[in-house]
């Protein structure tokens, strides 16, 4: 197992086309096809963790800074891999990453459950790292973002 934090990773082609390969196969139930399209232009200007596990890709963090909160604009897991833990691995080892550099607030957006209740888990992912729900926007995205932040 090894983690690695990328700095805009758009030009490392091989590496984008794995992470869009995780975004793809996710697509449908979890992502819009608008995220697809979106992942490759993401990657030139916001940075990226990763979870290889044997060398392959397994879970991935795309995050940026926003007024002083580290804000995870896409987190994934191989759809296969889901409930392993990974996720978790990742995000724990990211935050004390952050953290060491620093930060103590963290922001993440999602959709919420009463929209589509394949994000029920993930909300319920983020509470489990302490997250507490901030606000709803209802103007945002299709059927409007639910915001969790978490302050250190």
């Amino acid at each position: 197992m090894k983690i690695k934090i990328y700095k805009r990773p758009g030009n490392k082609k091989k590496l984008a086309n794995k992470i869009i390969e995780i975004v793809k196969e996710l697509t449908g139930k979890y992502f819009t096809e608008e995220v697809m399209e979106s992942i490759p232009f993401d990657l030139y200007y916001q940075d990226l963790a990763v979870l290889y596990i044997n060398g392959g890709i397994e879970s991935f963090i795309i995050f940026t800074c926003i007024d002083g909160y580290i804000t995870i604009t896409l987190m994934a897991t191989r759809y296969e891999d889901r409930n392993k833990g990974y996720g978790t691995i990742l995000y724990k080892h990211f935050e004390r990453s952050m953290i060491r550099k620093g930060f103590r607030r963290f922001l993440v957006q999602t959709v919420p459950e009463e929209s589509n209740k394949n994000f029920h888990d993930t909300i319920e992912f983020y509470k489990r790292q302490d997250y507490k729900t901030n606000k709803m926007y209802k103007e945002l995205w299709e059927d409007g973002a639910l915001e969790l932040i978490k302050e250190i």
